[in-house]
């Protein structure tokens, strides 16, 4: 089968892709050794992005392991802070919860095998009924790129960490969606659990069972890596500079002293990161949340994405295609990936929308026998699938993109490029403008009276600016409704971590002078 031509959109359906059919693996599991194969520079884009977000995902579950500092940053121990679109269908009716557990339906034959003994409790809470599949605006193929546990070959691991990839051919776009792990669903055959567990029980194919069933959620192919090759890939890139926009503090392994660890704090700023600092930072989350962590995820791999286009990581392409061959296993071909290569030249970054089951679309419960889970909220839930399934710009919500000019009123040059890339995030394009002076000592919103009040509650908000900092400068038939002047106090933090808490030293006994 021929290679789409990126004018026609490079790729064929899903179960086209699926006719070029893959090696079969010993316990029946259909997968690619991309080692074995030789890969045209034109697929590594596309490829890299995948691969890249599912190291994240794995790497946010290993074990802490010694690495290098960053020579930007030091692992002194530092004080603690102070605190013309196809319309999308309608969704379906959420559905409801039965009293009762339902009448198990036959196996298919394609269904995946379940391991172990199947609950046979009465479940504390009710089982719901399967939901439809997602309505997709447009073509889409869908890769799950998941992170687990898994440290042998006898047993299938947990997944700690779930994305799935969807991809829009035709536009082309991908939208990075987030399930939590510790979501409780429905595992076909085991009852209601974790969503993580689906993997443990029944491997890959159960948890793809268990997205559909419970999100309507419908899986084309997986790509599964170790975190060893996501600090190669970095480090292959010569590094990534990411802006982080909040505070981290977090414990760390001490390079001069092997099984120590010490605190380590990230500042807010462009960071130049190396796979070490990385790899901490997408995994941390002893001072933040898991929320937040997808949020970091996402914003490595936005940042690596970038990297991967310029023009001087192109001779590094075969140092990257090392790191990968031997932590990826994957159901894509070499063929698939050829195609899904045509979509990787045409995406622009813009195109790379980040969306996630987030904290307004759970509940914190913990269940009789302790366990603490997420319990889902589908009314919530259903807006957050259905802009996943809907190309746009990054950040885009409902309406056009509102632009926003920034000046900084500061002299650190960092701020502008953090405050971008939140404001990309929230929806709104940044606009390069000149502050009149830079010793701004607070941050100010000028309001051209040409927006609406509902983007400048948004922009109040990311900015942390109270009513009074609010400057009302009428401009008629203005294309840019708002300007930010970043000032001393800026900050756009959206989820502001705890302070590390350091140990106490124990007290040294002293021996009692002899009269």
């Amino acid at each position: 089968m021929a290679v789409g031509a990126a004018g026609d959109g490079g790729l064929a359906d899903a179960n086209a892709m699926k006719d070029d059919r893959r090696r079969t693996t010993d316990n029946g599991r259909q997968t690619t050794d991309f080692a074995a194969e030789a890969v045209p520079t034109v697929v590594y884009r596309l490829l890299f992005v995948i691969l890249l977000a599912l190291a994240l995902a794995w790497a946010s579950v290993a074990p802490v392991i010694q690495g290098r500092e960053d020579p930007g940053q030091t692992a002194t121990p530092r004080p603690s802070p102070s605190p013309t679109r196809t319309p999308l269908p309608t969704w379906p009716v959420i559905p409801t919860r039965r009293p009762d557990t339902p009448t198990p339906a036959p196996a298919s034959p394609d269904a995946p095998t379940v391991t172990g003994t199947p609950p046979t409790a009465t479940p504390v809470t009710p089982i719901p009924t399967p939901v439809p599949e997602v309505a997709a605006a447009g073509r889409t193929i869908n890769i799950l790129l998941l992170g687990s546990d898994h440290r042998g070959s006898e047993h299938n691991g947990r997944a700690d960490a779930i994305i799935l990839a969807i991809l829009f051919p035709d536009v082309p776009a991908v939208n990075l969606l987030s399930i939590p792990r510790d979501l409780f669903v429905y595992v076909p055959g085991r009852g209601m659990s974790r969503i993580n567990t689906a993997e443990a029980y029944g491997g890959v194919e159960l948890l793809k069972a268990t997205l559909r069933y419970n999100l309507g959620l419908r899986v084309d192919y997986y790509v599964q890596a170790d975190f060893e090759g996501f600090k190669r890939i970095v480090d292959a890139l010569g590094g990534i500079d990411v802006p982080v926009d909040c505070r981290l503090e977090d414990w760390r392994a001490d390079p001069q002293n092997p099984g120590q660890f010490v605190p380590y704090t990230l500042e807010p700023g462009v960071r130049h990161m190396d796979g070490d600092l990385a790899l901490w930072y997408v995994r941390s989350r002893m001072t933040t949340s898991g929320f937040d962590r997808d949020r970091r995820q996402h914003k490595v791999l936005r940042a690596a994405w970038h990297k991967a286009l310029q023009i001087e990581a192109i001779p590094k392409l075969p140092e990257l295609w090392g790191a990968l061959r031997d932590s990826v296993q994957t159901d894509l071909t070499l063929l698939d990936v050829l195609r899904l290569g045509a979509i990787g030249l045409r995406l622009d970054t813009e195109r790379i929308k980040s969306r996630a089951i987030g904290s307004a679309q759970v509940t914190p419960w913990r269940t009789p026998d302790g366990q603490a889970v997420l319990l889902p909220d589908w009314e919530r839930i259903a807006p957050v699938l259905r802009d996943a399934f809907t190309p746009g710009e990054r950040g885009a919500v409902a309406g056009p993109r509102v632009a926003v000019e920034l000046w900084n009123g500061t002299g650190v040059a960092d701020w502008p490029i953090v405050a971008a890339d939140r404001l990309a995030d929230e929806g709104f394009t940044a606009i390069p403008g000149q502050a009149d002076r830079q010793d701004y000592a607070q941050t100010l919103i000028v309001d051209f009276g040409t927006g609406s009040s509902g983007a400048l509650a948004r922009l109040r908000a990311l900015f942390h600016v109270p009513p009074a900092r609010v400057i009302r400068q009428p401009a008629s038939g203005s294309p840019i409704p708002y300007r930010v002047i970043i000032g001393q106090d800026f900050n756009v933090c959206a989820n502001p971590g705890r302070p590390l808490m350091t140990p106490t030293p124990t007290p040294t006994a002293t021996a009692t002078p002899t009269p």
